[in-house]
């Protein structure tokens, strides 16, 4: 068994189920108290999910099954049976396989206790939209060059010092109610005023006025408010790289819950993992919506150039 491949497949569970249960508490890993006392450590279970608030809380168990074989019934029996004990209402099997009769049936036995899920790849070809040539497109962004950054002070503040840290990720401003560097200013900036930069090496002029409530930490442990202005050089690329699909499939429902697309490849010399859901944007149309880039890669994922 590929421990590394199934907890890859357990984490893509939790984010398809973050967006299709938005409003509860979902958590990955977890290990619930066995209410019938045969297991003192408690019960690990893949994902758990709590819908509502106490005294109305509901609780659902998700188990999770990736490997070569369909999940057989002494599985499916043994996993009812935990969720019984852990006192959760519900309970979800996900498989990469086809679920056998004699399970399909079981799980309809319970009503909607028991929902069996399957996440299947979908080749391209057979995908039932045609999306962007199966690719999408990634802006890399790079700060090359921060030069000098020139704060101001209102009348009456206290004068500004150089700042103690000389790092451009240092969160060293509030704008608004998020903590920010200079590197984030810059690149705010640069979305707020929709400039466009292309292909290559671009030169910036920031500019962050007293109207835009920047404040900062620059001269004193106290908060206040500045005006910011500095130029910068940003290298600017973009990456085109190849999807994959895969759909997830409630067994009582007529169409998928969610199409899930990943994307593989390289960018500036990085392996970057970008994995989405496929929506409806409500125009007749189809978006990609980021669940995650991975590993923790800052990244502007767009349709085309």
């Amino acid at each position: 068994m590929d421990k590394e491949k199934w907890r890859l497949t357990e984490e893509l569970v939790v984010l398809i189920e973050k967006h299709i249960s938005s409003d509860s508490i979902i958590e990955y890993d977890q290990k619930l108290t066995d209410l019938s006392g045969d297991s003192s450590g408690g019960r690990q279970c893949d994902v758990v999910i709590r819908t509502g608030k106490p005294p109305r809380e509901t609780l659902t168990i998700v188990e999770v099954q990736d490997r070569g074989t369909p999940f057989n019934i002494t599985t499916f029996d043994g996993l009812y049976d935990k969720m019984r004990k852990v006192g959760a209402q519900h309970l979800i099997c996900v498989s990469r396989q086809e679920f056998p009769e004699s399970i399909k049936k079981a799980a309809l036995r319970h009503g909607p206790t028991i929902r069996l899920v399957t996440l299947k790849n979908i080749e391209a070809g057979d995908f039932p939209i045609n999306f962007w040539d199966n690719t999408i497109v990634c802006e890399h962004r790079g700060i090359i060059n921060i030069g000098t950054v020139a704060h101001g002070v209102k009348k009456g503040e206290i004068p500004m010092q150089k700042p103690s840290s000389s790092s451009s990720k240092d969160e060293i401003y509030l704008l608004g109610e998020e903590k920010a560097s200079i590197a984030e200013l810059l690149f705010q900036y640069i979305d707020r005023n929709k400039l466009l930069l292309t292909p290559g090496l671009n030169e910036v002029a920031v500019s962050v006025p007293f109207d835009d409530r920047c404040l900062s930490f620059v001269s004193s442990d106290k908060l206040i408010q500045v005006k910011v202005d500095f130029s910068a050089t940003v290298e600017f690329a973009y990456y085109r790289l190849p999807l994959k699909y895969m759909s997830y499939n409630q067994q009582d429902w007529n169409h998928p819950l969610a199409w899930i697309a990943e994307a593989k490849g390289t960018v500036n010399g990085n392996e970057v993992t970008i994995k989405g859901l496929v929506k409806p944007t409500g125009d007749g149309n189809y978006g990609f919506n980021v669940m995650e880039i991975s590993p923790g890669y800052k990244l502007k994922v767009t349709t085309a150039i």
